[in-house]
């Protein structure tokens, strides 16, 4: 069995951490022959951590720089990578060209031959709101038109999955909420964009 980790996740926090690549197997054989004796499940591609929940509440609302991407993104999966003139024991695929016009070969695994290489989800983040709610977490004695996001226009976008040899991971929720807070009198209240993050390629 050729195995690789597993990607860590990213931990919790105001925005989270970001999930950790997944790990690689790498066969090294050049100009020789590789040969492949499958069976189930013989290669594991490390998956993708998942990113960290971030939540931003409470006092923390009144300083926070709300950022434009949220950095809690999944990790990548890894791949699988033989360098080898001849890959023997399993089925030839079609070859295929590098950047500099050189033919590499190719060649088809069985399904449940290769587990893992799955992209991490990017981690979920939460402004003003409660996870899994809709209670808003401002802060009960705040003054008029404080914090950081004040009456200014907020966009942000969530966090995207990882990329994968496989299935890419989800892109995380964005979630902003500054209901109620009061603004000085003929002052725009300003608008708030919260964008889902990408999911992975």
């Amino acid at each position: 069995m050729l195995a690789a980790g597993d990607g860590a996740n990213g931990g919790d926090g105001l925005l989270g951490g970001a999930g950790g690549d997944g790990g690689s197997v790498a066969i090294t054989a050049a100009g020789q022959t590789v040969t492949l004796h499958e069976s189930p499940g013989f290669i594991h591609l490390g998956d993708g951590g998942a990113g960290g929940t971030g939540v931003v509440g409470g006092q923390a609302l009144l300083v926070f720089e709300v950022p434009e991407q949220v950095p809690s993104a999944g990790g990548g999966s890894g791949h699988l990578v033989v360098d080898a003139a001849v890959v023997a024991g399993v089925p030839a695929g079609e070859p295929v060209l590098d950047s500099q016009g050189q033919s590499h070969p190719t060649f088809v695994l069985a399904a449940d031959s290769v587990t893992g290489g799955d992209g991490g989800d990017g981690g979920d983040w939460h402004y003003g709101v409660a996870p899994g709610s809709e209670a808003s977490t401002w802060p009960s004695n705040r003054g008029p038109s404080v914090g950081r996001v004040g009456t200014s226009p907020v966009a942000v976008r969530g966090a995207n999955g990882g990329d994968a040899e496989f299935q890419g991971g989800n892109g995380g929720d964005a979630r902003v909420v500054r209901s109620g807070q009061a603004v000085g009198a003929g002052a725009d209240a300003g608008d708030v964009t919260a964008v889902g993050g990408n999911g992975g390629d």
